[in-house]
C-alpha cells in the first residue's frame, strides 16, 4: 500500500488496541501521533494539526465526541473518525451532530479501515484543490 499523504491523531485509553494501531499505521501515513486520553490528544492536536483525529467515544475522563467537539473548535476542517465497539444510537446522533466524517464499528477489518482511510485522503486531497482554486479565482478577480 502506498503511504497516505495524510496526518492522523488517533486517541485510545486501551494499551494493546493503540499499539496495534501504531504497528498497522506506522509509516503507512504522513505521520501518525498517538494519545491514551483526551488531554494528551488536545495537546498533540494543538502541536501537530493533523487533518484525521480517530478517536475511541469510551474514555475516563473526556469521552471521545467531548474531545472531537473541542477539536473542532480549533480547527473546524478537520476530518474526524469515531472509532468505537458501542453501536448505540445516542452516540451515532452525537456523532452526526458533530459533523464526525466516518463511525467504524469495532473490531475493524485492516483492508476495510485502509479504505476508509484513502477516502478520508482523497477528501482531503479535493477540498485542498477546490480552496485552492477558489483562491485563485478570488485573486485574479481582485487583478481585474
Amino acid at each position: 500500500m502506498k503511504r497516505l499523504p495524510i496526518s492522523i491523531l488517533y486517541v485510545e485509553d486501551e494499551h494493546v488496541i493503540l499499539q496495534s494501531v501504531k504497528e498497522l499505521l506506522e509509516g503507512k501515513v504522513r505521520n501518525l501521533y498517538l494519545a491514551m486520553n483526551a488531554k494528551e490528544a488536545l495537546e498533540l492536536f494543538k502541536k501537530h494539526k493533523p487533518e484525521v483525529v480517530i478517536s475511541d467515544i469510551k474514555m475516563p475522563g473526556m469521552d471521545g465526541l467531548s474531545l472531537l467537539r473541542e477539536i473542532k473548535k480549533i480547527k473546524s476542517d478537520t476530518k474526524l473518525v469515531i472509532l468505537t465497539a458501542f453501536g448505540k444510537k445516542n452516540y451515532l446522533m452525537d456523532a452526526i451532530t458533530l459533523g464526525v466524517d466516518k463511525f467504524i464499528l469495532k473490531p475493524v477489518e485492516e483492508s476495510s479501515y485502509f479504505q476508509e482511510l484513502q477516502d478520508l485522503s482523497n477528501s482531503i486531497k479535493l477540498e485542498k484543490q477546490l480552496r485552492l482554486e477558489e483562491e485563485r479565482r478570488k485573486k485574479a478577480q481582485n487583478e481585474l
